[in-house]
């Protein structure tokens, strides 16, 4: 599948802006969407700062497009964490934003159900796992690189690093 923001240099830094700066449509937030959004981050944050900083954007970019955050809708903390990791596996030696960002989405753009094959359970669909990391059940991440953040009442297993 052709993406526009993935054209360019520029094309992927207005895509970035506007998402940063909440003007985005929010039907051009998709998957792929994401995994670009991700792989650019990345480029300025890793591990735990990277799942942070998408959490931050993800949120504040719901808020302005009038997607609740909720148990149901909205952020969700497992598979941001979860993305997080395997786009930062996926981006590894890429030479820049735009080439991390085409790497994350050529990878996992066309498969959304990846959490599928980690977690025993509709993760996508827990309302726990929407608010707290849950470890993968099924079988460990490529990368340890994305640990849950620290908070009370998680169910983190792993450690960093």
């Amino acid at each position: 599948m052709e993406h526009k923001f993935l054209s360019s240099a520029g094309e992927l830094e207005a895509f970035i802006e506007a998402w940063r700066a909440g003007t985005l449509p929010g039907p051009e937030f998709t998957h792929a969407g994401h995994l670009a959004a991700c792989a650019w981050l990345a480029f300025d944050y890793r591990g735990e700062e990277l799942a942070d900083a998408m959490k931050e954007h993800i949120i504040r970019f719901n808020a302005a497009v009038g997607t609740p955050n909720s148990p149901d809708r909205g952020y969700h903390e497992t598979l941001t964490r979860f993305w997080c990791a395997l786009v930062e596996e996926a981006m590894a030696g890429q030479p820049d934003r735009l080439a991390s960002a085409r790497r994350a989405v050529a990878a996992y753009g066309e498969d959304r159900c990846a959490a599928d094959r980690y977690y025993s359970f509709n993760v996508l669909k827990d309302r726990f796992a929407r608010q707290h990391w849950v470890e993968p059940d099924v079988r460990p991440l490529p990368t340890r690189q994305t640990p849950p953040a620290p908070a009370s009442g998680r169910r983190a297993t792993g450690s960093a690093g």
